[in-house]
């Protein structure tokens, strides 16, 4: 993605501590809860965020993990085999997301049981969930 973000002149994604943490909250209270909407300023408690960050919901959904290599590899690996391209949910994260520069990527630590049996992940599902922040 930063690659792309290049090309056109938009600064790089970078991580942000306090937004995982604040991510990692948000999807904890998802997965225990399987509620929508989900609102990670519920969750800028202790996180050294203030409630005036602006943090837009990208998308929360699963990917399946069956133990070869990493998490992350088969996380990636399955966000290029579903989104063709740069467009996630209703925002194209390397062309309309100009003043944004802070991205966060969380996946559950386990898998989540209800998608355990689904053919179409092949594996243990795991939730994540995607911000973006300015």
């Amino acid at each position: 993605m930063n690659e792309l973000r290049r090309k056109y002149g938009l600064p790089e994604f970078r991580a942000c501590g306090a937004l995982d943490a604040a991510a990692a909250k948000t999807l904890d209270y998802f997965v225990t809860h399987r509620s929508e909407p989900i609102d990670i300023y519920d969750f800028l408690d202790g996180t050294g965020l203030p409630l005036t960050s602006e943090i837009y919901f990208v998308q929360t959904w699963a990917f399946g993990y069956d133990g070869t290599g990493s998490k992350t590899d088969a996380f990636l690996k399955w966000v290029k085999k579903e989104f063709k391209g740069t467009k996630f949910n209703y925002i194209d994260l390397a062309h309309e997301a100009k003043d944004y520069v802070y991205v966060s990527v969380v996946a559950t630590d386990e898998p989540y049981i209800l998608y355990s049996d689904y053919a179409y992940y092949g594996a243990d599902a795991y939730d994540y969930i995607i911000f973006i922040m300015k």
